[in-house]
């Protein structure tokens, strides 16, 4: 008798980026992805550097060793990582604790 009409949208979760140093580099890519409507997440080992008020505020912002850092990100596949502490011996902390990772 009547008819039944669904429409249906599909909408992913936003792209999470998750931004390792917080250096003055990260600004803008904060800035930028904010601007996208993606999450977003500054992690830096320095107390000094790794503060709310220095970036957006949507920003999620963490002080943590790199060792650590996944221990407070959760992560799906549409998470991505940019490691820009400009210290080799955190960005390799980091990619092994990302290589090393479970699905």
């Amino acid at each position: 008798d009547g008819l039944l009409v669904a429409c249906i949208e599909y909408l992913p979760p936003p792209v999470s980026l998750v931004f390792v140093g917080a250096v003055n580099d990260a600004f803008p890519l904060v800035d930028m992805a904010e601007r996208l409507g993606w999450e977003t997440t500054v992690v830096d080992g320095r107390a000094s550097h790794a503060r709310a008020e220095r970036f957006a505020s949507g920003c999620r912002v963490m002080v943590s060793k790199p060792e650590q850092v996944l221990d407070g990100i959760d992560t799906d596949d549409r998470t991505a990582f940019v490691l820009l502490t400009h210290n080799y011996e955190y960005d390799k902390a980091v990619m092994r604790a990302l290589l090393m990772r479970e699905n």
